[in-house]
């Protein structure tokens, strides 16, 4: 089963779809069959894909490809059918990091299992099921990736920049550690509330696709003051400035370094609106400043499209 549809398209099927009962199956069957996900894994080449960060909340789960439902993970859900049936499980996330806007993530293929074995009144768990990126190329295109493991940084300061901030590698405790993970990049600003930074990905893209096809923004992040995300589109050298998401603080004191989070940031809206617009930039600047020493730490940037 393989979807290959625009983003806005995939989610509303998704959306509307997931209205529809476990309930909805042929047959007397009367006690259902239970599956059980505790969490959902995340497998991917590094040298392709990056770090292999994830933030999968949810689960978007077919019987042979019948609606069962939308689960929060952790996950225990009944199914009224019984033996062998088709499996697939899509991994949801939270768009934009609103917890009202949940839809399966476009980047992942669905997990598959064609002969999944149900029994009435038992529950079968899952260990840990993986899921994988598309293919490279074939419906997925890495845009950029900035994971700071290199000792070049795709980041620079833009026009707003207090030239005193810059915008660091760091290692150890500090970084977001993991396989294939030592590193990450970090800010810091004094207490002075009129200390600013402000910046943009060094390269720009010009190839984000206009007609729907689904364009996010991937960023791990640990702040203990907001952060706002948007994109730069440019038109004849004239830069607009579109804010997308505002990061809140995910460690206020910062006392230890493991308060990481990840969002997922729809970029699609802002290059369709601006399909006239020659190239874009993704940036990053305060919100909001309270009078604190402000210590932002990101990781793990990327920009992935996919083809209608």
């Amino acid at each position: 089963m393989k979807i290959n549809f625009t983003f806005f398209a995939t989610c509303m099927a998704f959306l509307l779809l997931s209205f529809a009962s476990c309930n909805k199956f042929e047959g007397e069957q009367k006690v259902p069959s239970y599956v059980r996900i505790d969490t959902i894994g995340l497998k991917s080449d590094p040298n392709v894909f990056g770090v292999n960060t994830h933030n999968i909340t949810d689960v978007w789960v077919y019987v042979d490809d019948k609606t069962i439902g939308t689960f929060e993970l952790p996950a225990m859900f009944p199914v009224l059918v019984n033996g062998k049936h088709k499996l697939s499980i899509y991994g949801g996330i939270k768009l934009n990091g609103i917890s009202d806007s949940r839809i399966p993530y476009p980047f992942f293929k669905p997990l598959i299992i064609e002969d999944f074995g149900f029994y009435p009144d038992s529950v079968v768990s899952m260990s840990v099921p993986q899921l994988e990126y598309y293919d490279l190329n074939t419906t997925t295109h890495v845009a950029w990736i900035e994971d700071f493991e290199a000792a070049s940084v795709t980041l620079e300061p833009g026009a707003f920049n207090d030239s005193t901030v810059l915008l660091e590698r760091v290692s150890g405790v500090e970084a977001l550690q993991g396989e294939h993970s030592y590193y990450s990049g970090r800010i810091e600003l004094p207490a002075d509330i009129s200390k600013r930074f402000f910046f943009q990905s060094y390269e720009s893209f010009k190839d984000l696709p206009t007609n729907g096809a689904a364009c996010m923004l991937e960023l791990d992040f640990n702040i203990n003051d907001t952060v706002i995300v948007g994109v730069m589109s440019y038109k004849h050298h004239k830069a607009t400035m579109h804010d997308l998401v505002k990061l809140v603080p995910t460690d206020s004191d910062h006392n230890t370094s493991s308060k990481w989070k990840k969002i997922y940031v729809n970029i699609g809206p802002i290059v369709i609106d601006n399909k006239d617009a020659d190239e874009f930039k993704i940036y990053i600047q305060p919100g909001e400043r309270n009078p604190i020493i402000g210590k932002y730490y990101f990781d793990n940037f990327k920009l992935l499209y996919r083809e209608r």
